[in-house]
């Protein structure tokens, strides 16, 4: 199983993301964050990816999105706060696993090549929607996946 904590920064109507490096992302916008180490929490996660891919804190204020992803052989939770910077806007190039962080309006993040439902995710902290947690659900060729969201007037959107 594999526990991943991020974090959407956003500061005056704009928000900060990170085009990765690794392999599987390489190239592809996304908040800042990553995968758990052994024994720390989703809150500390989040603080630690952002201190070493951003080389700035931060503080988080709620959670934003909920994430399980449960197939055969691939489980994943993940967890999305949102979060303020403590201090200036961080440098564009902190960390060996980010090739560049760049501070976009809400229009300019649809034009993004982005992870997997980033831009799903930017839209419903946008409209206010409450965390549920979504279960990704696949058909038997694993081509059918479902992001189920809960919004402040409790009806539900659904995002493929």
């Amino acid at each position: 199983m594999k526990l991943m904590s991020f974090v959407i920064i956003e500061r005056e109507d704009r928000f900060l993301l990170v085009k990765e490096t690794s392999k599987k992302f390489k190239g592809l916008w996304f908040f800042t964050g990553g995968e758990l180490q052994k024994g720390e929490s989703f809150e500390d996660a989040a603080l630690r990816e952002t201190r070493e891919e951003l080389k700035c804190e931060i503080t988080l204020s709620r959670i934003a999105h909920i994430r399980i992803t449960n197939r055969i052989f691939d489980q994943n939770i993940t967890i999305i706060y949102a979060g303020a910077l403590k201090e200036d806007p961080p440098p564009k190039k902190a960390d060996k696993n980010v090739l560049v962080s760049k501070w976009f309006n809400y229009e300019e993040t649809l034009k993004l090549e982005m992870r997997e439902h980033g831009h799903g995710i930017i839209e419903a902290y946008r409209n206010g929607a409450v965390p549920l947690p979504d279960i990704i659900l696949n058909d038997k060729e694993n081509n059918i996946h479902s992001l189920i969201l809960k919004n402040k007037d409790h009806s539900y959107t659904r995002h493929h």
